[in-house]
């Protein structure tokens, strides 16, 4: 799912004008992820170089109606972010969950960077 929204994006953002993964991302990737209820998702750092970003999701539809846990809980939102991003670099992204709300924590963070 991912991978395919980015493709899209990629496709609006040249109509837009946006080329720069970064700005799609924040633009594009924060609202479709915000307009299909899946939570509030916003960036909150994206360098090119070194390649990182960090991303919070307030409100997860995923770790909020599922069952509390010691371990992130985050898999459909891990994966629609790695394909995302790595379809955008045109690289294998590794995306971790840092924070979770499933383990109590306020929202759900995440870091994305390379896979090595």
């Amino acid at each position: 799912m991912g991978v395919n929204a980015a493709k899209d994006h990629h496709k609006m953002a040249e109509v837009l004008g946006l080329r720069e993964p970064d700005k799609i991302t924040h633009i594009l990737g924060a609202s479709f992820f915000i307009s299909t209820g899946w939570g509030r998702l916003h960036v909150d750092k994206f360098t090119l170089n070194p390649l990182y970003a960090l991303t919070t999701v307030h409100h997860s539809f995923e770790c909020e109606t599922g069952p509390a846990s010691r371990n992130p809980y985050s898999q459909l939102t891990r994966g629609l972010i790695a394909g995302y991003l790595s379809h955008l670099l045109s690289l294998e992204i590794e995306v971790n969950e840092v924070e979770c709300i499933a383990r109590g924590d306020p929202h759900c963070t995440f870091e994305c960077k390379p896979r090595k």
